[in-house]
């Protein structure tokens, strides 16, 4: 497998280069006070951003009024740092409730929101750049704020949820009133289009619990359209939903500071083909948590509505075993949390290497109230509700004025469940299980614990699931009758020994240090199903309701299939993948773009009688030069595209 493909051209410079020089910077400023009127950067009418200039947000920019801001393949768009913005806020793009982004990146062009050095794989003819962005695990985050997308469907907040009258001020910002609140009663409702879109190095923090995510998305509809988005190296979360219906498609969250995937307030979206990959930020001391966390609602479990996406084809990778004795750290790193009464659906899935638990499912100090252990036992049952109808009942007796739609459910469903996934080298191999105790034995296995009454302690709670385990001689849990392993779940343990269920999982020889542990961040991932596998077929079949692809194998990626090659984890290498074999294809786009890799030189000819002669070699040491083309009769600038298979894979020249 060639992993390097390293491009190089003699004596000729990308035209692209020029492009990056001449384009031009329009610095859109924010408001200095929250209180201040519409800033002159904000978007208040519907306008175009183009990719032959480069946009810095100068603060926090709003689009509002009900605009819509379209942005084209291909365009940069630089924040600046917290203190650097208009009014010492970062830079960060909010698209309120009622108005729209139409971000309309593409494989070959996608759009770029990062720093305001980051100089890899940025604008519309995209190169190496310079270290450190071209580094690997360059543990850099935290440099501007990021992307929040605010809409107006159901939210579970407060004893009257769902009430279309109820909103809520979103995480990540001080209040800018309605600019900044979520919510209302319409579960249709859109926000427009983010397709090919790469978030990186962001995550700026303005207090306790109150961090920017990468993508933020606040109460949003499913009328929007959220589809190949990356997430790089993010201070908080990657992606946070907080509430909505919004259906999501090819994520990837790349080493973030907290978890990759993060629900509360009742979200009920679908999604399909899903990646993340844990990591430690070396440069802020920090290490990611769950692979997912995933939450009902903070003012009570048994507020509507509750909390119940449908997820298939997720591939998670988390910090590994961690040696031996296990670090505490990593007992920590459990890849599933379901609480505050969150349920949640998990289907034809990859769960590998973490160092914790494959799932903590809290349940509740008061066995009176609406939990998410109970969610185990619950049938699953939505409805969707007719236009300008309130979407309550449906739920049977204990979840009344239940709120949702109808994913497609088979029955015996229920409202949480885990089923037809693989899991690999987990010190932890199960779901965690304890009774209700006062030693805070759920919090060793990463469930938070905050002094105040016990709702809030969930150390205490009890959680459900298999037990009791030795873990370094200590014994951990008891069995509280949840075993994910159960014949009627599908799933599969592989042994520790065995090899990974995809192509190929590389850590770093050297450890980044956090606090006295010892990380090894991932250096490469092939997360194809490798050709023979048993999980290429015997899946779970989706739901046929025009959303998810008909496909059954387990992971995010099929055996010659992938969908992540335009992203920066794969320019970096991070994501590795073989050319020759892979098509870089969507699963519900199966039209080959490609069958290898091509590469353009561009050249002056000044004589049109003369012959010149594109040579290429495969390695300087020695120069082998063959003749793989020629251009002749022709002066100005002159376009030659190489498209032999391994094309770039080597040096060029050209010869008069």
């Amino acid at each position: 497998m060639n992993r390097t493909m390293q491009k190089w051209l003699i004596a000729t410079c990308a035209a692209g280069t020029a492009m990056s020089l001449q384009a031009a910077t329009i610095v859109r400023s924010g408001r200095v006070n929250p209180t201040d009127p519409p800033a002159a950067g904000d978007v208040t009418t519907d306008e175009t951003w183009t990719n032959d200039n480069v946009y810095v947000l100068d603060g926090i920019i709003f689009v509002q009024d009900g605009a819509t801001l379209t942005i084209q393949p291909g365009t940069l768009i630089r924040g600046k740092a917290e203190g650097a913005g208009a009014g010492g806020k970062p830079g960060a793009l909010v698209v309120t409730r009622g108005s729209k982004i139409r971000a309309l990146g593409t494989k070959a062009q996608p759009i770029v929101f990062t720093n305001m050095n980051d100089d890899h794989y940025v604008g519309p003819a995209p190169a190496p750049g310079t270290a450190p962005w071209s580094t690997q695990n360059n543990g850099i985050t935290e440099t501007w704020g990021g992307v929040l997308v605010l809409g107006r469907t159901y939210i579970a907040r407060g004893a009257t949820s769902p009430d279309p009258n109820v909103t809520l001020q979103i995480e990540g910002l001080v209040p800018y009133g309605e600019l900044s609140r979520y919510g209302g009663g319409d579960d249709l409702d859109d926000s427009g289009v983010m397709r090919f879109v790469s978030i990186r190095y962001g995550g700026s923090v303005i207090g306790e619990d109150n961090e920017i995510n990468g993508l933020t998305m606040g109460a949003v509809g499913r009328g929007t359209t959220i589809e190949h988005i990356e997430v790089f190296q993010t201070k908080d979360d990657a992606f946070e939903w907080f509430g909505g219906t919004v259906d999501v498609k090819y994520l990837i969250a790349w080493v973030d500071g907290d978890d990759g995937f993060d629900w509360d307030e009742g979200y009920r979206g679908r999604g399909q083909f899903l990646l993340r990959v844990q990591g430690p930020l070396s440069s802020e001391n920090d290490r990611s948590d769950k692979g997912a966390e995933m939450d009902g609602s903070t003012s009570g479990d048994n507020r509507m509505p509750s909390s119940i996406p449908m997820f298939y084809n997720v591939t998670m990778v988390g910090h590994g075993l961690g040696g031996s004795p296990v670090p505490s750290a990593y007992l920590k790193n459990t890849a599933l949390h379901f609480r505050d009464g969150s349920g949640g659906r998990y289907y034809n899935s990859i769960f590998m290497d973490f160092g914790g638990a494959i799932a903590l499912i809290e349940g509740n100090s008061n066995p009176a109230t609406h939990a998410s252990a109970k969610m185990l036992d619950y049938n699953y049952a939505h409805v969707k509700p007719g236009a300008g109808e309130i979407p309550t009942g449906n739920g049977g007796a204990s979840l009344a004025n239940y709120i949702g739609y109808d994913h497609g459910f088979q029955s015996g469903d229920k409202m949480l469940e885990i089923k037809n996934c693989v899991f690999w080298r987990f010190n932890y191999p199960n779901a965690f299980g304890c009774n209700a105790n006062t030693s805070r034995l759920a919090e060793v296995f990463g469930a938070e614990y905050k002094a105040g009454p016990p709702e809030v302690r969930d150390g205490d709670k009890p959680h459900a699931g298999f037990g009791p385990y030795t873990i370094n001689s200590t014994s951990y849990g008891a069995d509280t009758g949840y075993n994910i392993f159960a014949a009627a779940f599908s799933n599969t343990l592989i042994p520790n020994t065995d090899p990974a269920p995809v192509s190929y999982l590389e850590r770093a020889a050297a450890p980044v240090v956090i606090n006295g542990v010892n990380y090894y961040p991932v250096t490469a991932l092939e997360p194809n199903l490798p050709a023979g596998s048993p999980y290429l077929t015997g899946g779970r079949n989706p739901p046929a309701d025009g959303f998810y692809t008909p496909v059954n194998f387990r992971g995010a990626f099929q055996d010659t299939r992938m969908w992540a090659a335009w992203t920066l984890a794969a320019r970096k290498g991070l994501i590795d993948w073989d050319p020759m074999s892979v098509i870089e294809a969507d699963y519900d786009d199966p039209a080959i773009e490609s069958e290898h890799l091509t590469y353009t030189i561009k050249f002056m000819a000044e004589d049109p009688s003369i012959v010149y002669s594109i040579e290429w070699t495969p390695t300087l040491t020695p120069a082998n030069w063959s003749v793989i083309g020629t251009v002749t009769g022709a002066t100005g600038l002159q376009t030659f595209t190489d498209t032999r298979p391994l094309a770039g894979s080597g040096f060029y020249r050209v010869r008069e």
